[in-house]
């Protein structure tokens, strides 16, 4: 396997979480659409990488474990409705990953980016397509 770099600009950056907070926003509107999910999972997955990669505090590691489960609970729902509860957790997430992004230097977004491309077949869970959700482990 080849050397790959991703490299990230603070603009790069900017259009990360300005689509996260989008989504959101969108959610609290009613929005059902897919890619407001998808980008709650990406969300979620950079989150994981830092936790992993980082020495990150409790709180943060909580919060992503609140959004992923949000997610799951989602995604469980025949409809894809996001309650209250779910959209209050979303926003407490997107504050955490706004501070974690621009908190972050550049290189260290760029590692993430590419530590979650290369390792987005060992994670958790991951969504393959359509509204299928996978475990890769037990």
């Amino acid at each position: 396997m080849e050397d790959e770099s991703i490299v990230l600009s603070r603009e790069d950056i900017n259009n990360i979480v300005a689509d996260v907070r989008a989504s959101v926003q969108a959610i609290e509107k009613g929005s059902k659409l897919r890619k407001h999910i998808m980008n709650m999972v990406s969300m979620n997955n950079i989150m994981r990488a830092f936790i992993y990669n980082y020495s990150m505090d409790v709180d943060c590691k909580t919060i992503q474990e609140k959004l992923l489960q949000t997610v799951l609970a989602v995604e469980a729902r025949r409809d894809r409705k996001f309650l209250i509860a779910d959209i209050e957790v979303l926003k407490e997430a997107v504050e955490k990953y706004d501070v974690l992004l621009f908190s972050a230097t550049e290189e260290q977004v760029s590692e993430i980016a590419l530590f979650v491309k290369n390792n987005s077949g060992d994670c958790k869970y991951i969504v393959k397509h359509g509204k299928e959700l996978k475990s890769s482990r037990n």
